[in-house]
């Protein structure tokens, strides 16, 4: 075979491959979160920029995605920390949430 076409030691389905794959993954989320973060914590800093996430929280769109981004963040648990976390972690934020609507 010719210098420039070795193939790698170790094929996509093996266990090393599939646990970078999944530090990739995790490393991913963890930069789209950062993102967010910025992003949100820039736009809400301004009072244009608050009124504008207002607007958009209001849009049909951000309603009907609500869900599935709940979704994501908890798989995104479930994947750092385990599922038992998880769902202790979303019995946790029910909860404040069931206080915050008592609360008015």
């Amino acid at each position: 075979m010719p210098e420039t076409e070795k193939r790698p030691s170790s094929s996509p389905d093996t266990p090393v491959a599939e646990a970078t794959r999944e530090e990739l993954l995790l490393r991913l989320d963890e930069a789209e979160a950062r993102s967010l973060d910025y992003w949100l914590e820039a736009v809400t800093s301004s009072v244009a920029g608050a009124s504008t996430v207002e607007e958009l929280k209001g849009t049909l769109s951000w309603r009907i995605t609500r869900p599935l981004r709940a979704v994501r963040i908890v798989y995104g648990q479930a994947r750092r920390s385990g599922p038992r976390e998880a769902v202790n972690v979303v019995r946790v934020r029910l909860a404040q949430i069931r206080q915050a609507r008592k609360r008015g």
